[in-house]
């Protein structure tokens, strides 16, 4: 009678002339100087007229199992676009709540609807090409009192969306009812990586133009601009992290159970002698925190607290299921919940294991009948 065991990994308006009427209001409040607006005049085009900012290239290795919203790849250093990347004029009066500063956002990433809480501030996280694996990108303006973050205490500055938003922005540029004018601004940001789901390996990579910076005004409260995103320049990822993926070998089990007589079997819970099997945990590496394993029948189980599981349909005895043991000969519980951590596992240096196992038959009906008497049981290993 063979008892094999098989592994398994588990392992997103009003008219025209409306329009000019507004514009020509705008243009007197303008001329006046009015106390009731002040705004950006113009603005030089960006210098430069793009931007590439290379991603962390280093490899990464995670455990497989990973859990989601895990920082996998730290915040990088500030990917600075420059202090003096536009040149802007604009009217002095200070209204309060009225911002000047760099619209900055990725409409070329996937938002995946999950979020990522650091320092302060909830980020957005956005799809990679590898399927559990997202990035947050934060990003500040800068304006003639400094860069917006570093005086509103955001360690990583704004959260970046997938829409133009104002990046902190600045209130009450000018003073004394003048105009101000070759005031420079700037803008910069910074990613880091997080898992959303069990991750994947390999490297990230993004094609073509994801984002885009542009000078704007806007005012607190408000969804739109009064002044741009104008003066725009597309925004490039380069490069990117390479993730791998930590784990053991496995190799499938085949138990034999041995032989017996039938009179072996004296009545329920009678059991045959133990045999000694062990589920190999071979070339694990370091690096991870631990490693748990479940085991779960693939047929169902008939005696619960004494872990006995029915014979398959390969089967022809009857009246005998298989009883699982731990290597101390105590019953091994299974199926969900039931998850074990092996002790044996040196993160440091990593090895190659094994977790000792025992089983047998287990009468469970008054009467049993020789035949084949196989089933099969499923390891489930989980590496964080």
């Amino acid at each position: 009678m063979n008892m094999p065991l098989h592994s398994l990994f588990r392992r997103c308006i009003r008219p025209g002339g409306v329009r000019f009427i507004a514009a020509l209001l705008f243009a007197g409040l303008y001329f006046n100087a009015s106390p009731a607006m002040a705004g950006l005049i113009s603005c030089t085009n960006p210098v430069p007229g793009s931007y590439s900012f290379a991603l962390p290239s280093g490899t990464y290795a995670l455990p497989r199992n990973t859990p989601a919203n895990t920082m996998v790849v730290p915040w990088t250093d500030w990917y600075t676009g420059g202090t003096a990347v536009w040149n802007c004029n604009g009217t002095s009066d200070p209204v309060a709540g009225q911002f000047h500063g760099a619209a900055l956002w990725m409409q070329g990433l996937t938002d995946t609807g999950r979020t990522y809480t650091a320092g302060g501030g909830t980020y957005p996280v956005f799809a990679t090409n590898l399927p559990g694996i997202g990035m947050v990108v934060g990003g500040s303006t800068y304006g003639p009192i400094g860069w917006a973050n570093e005086n509103t205490g955001r360690a990583y500055g704004y959260p970046v969306l997938t829409y133009a938003t104002r990046m902190g922005g600045w209130s009450n540029v000018g003073y004394n009812n003048e105009y101000w004018t070759n005031t420079l601004f700037g803008f910069r940001l910074r990613v880091a990586f997080v898992t959303i789901d069990q991750p994947t390996a390999g490297t990230v990579v993004y094609a073509g133009q994801v984002g885009t910076t542009g000078m704007s005004t806007s005012v607190t409260g408000s969804t739109s601009f009064i002044y741009g995103p104008a003066q725009t320049a597309p925004i490039v990822f380069t490069g990117g992290p390479t993730f791998t993926l930590l784990s053991c070998v496995t190799p499938d089990i085949l138990v034999d159970l041995g032989r017996h007589q039938s009179n072996e079997f004296t009545g329920i819970n009678a059991t045959t002698p133990m045999v000694d099997f062990d589920i190999k945990l071979n070339s694990c590496p370091a690096g991870m925190n631990f490693i748990k394993y479940r085991i779960d029948p693939a047929t169902i189980v008939t005696m619960s607290a004494q872990s006995v599981v029915a014979l398959d349909a390969t089967s022809t005895a009857t009246g005998v299921g298989i009883q699982l043991l731990d290597g101390a000969g105590a019953v091994h519980p299974l199926g969900a919940g039931t998850d074990r951590t092996f002790g044996g596992y040196n993160p440091t240096t990593g090895g190659s294991y094994t977790i000792p196992l025992k089983a047998r038959y287990y009468q469970t009906s008054p009467g049993v009948t020789p035949g084949q008497a196989n089933t099969t049981m499923m390891f489930t290993m989980t590496y964080l």
